[in-house]
């Protein structure tokens, strides 16, 4: 399915909620981040965000299901995450949704 997929990926896949509540990631993303698979599962991605977005991190998330105004999302950019070990890993990230079941998703795909 869906997964498989993600698995292949060269890139790192991390799949959240509205809530920012990551509900899957790859194996790309855990080598990229250094973060074992229960680090990340049902935590907020904030936590692999750069201070001080980190802090915005969900108001920004608020704001686009909220109002559909995307700042981000569809657009590729330059950016950091933040690995275990809390360095900045430079990165290109793209974020875009999916709706399943009329649900929305955001997938962040995370190239290094």
């Amino acid at each position: 399915g869906c997964m498989e997929i993600l698995e292949r990926s060269s890139s790192g896949i991390i799949v959240a909620d509205t809530r920012g509540v990551v509900i899957g990631v790859n194996d790309a993303v855990l080598d990229i981040v250094k973060y074992d698979r229960e680090d990340l599962m049902e935590k907020n991605v904030s936590k692999l965000v750069p201070d001080p977005l980190a802090g915005l991190h969900q108001k920004f998330i608020e704001s686009y299901v909220a109002t559909g105004n995307a700042r981000i999302i569809g657009r590729g950019r330059d950016s950091l995450v933040v690995d275990s070990n809390d360095q900045h890993v430079h990165c290109f990230l793209q974020i875009s949704e999916i709706r399943q079941a009329g649900v929305l998703y955001f997938v962040a795909q995370i190239d290094t």
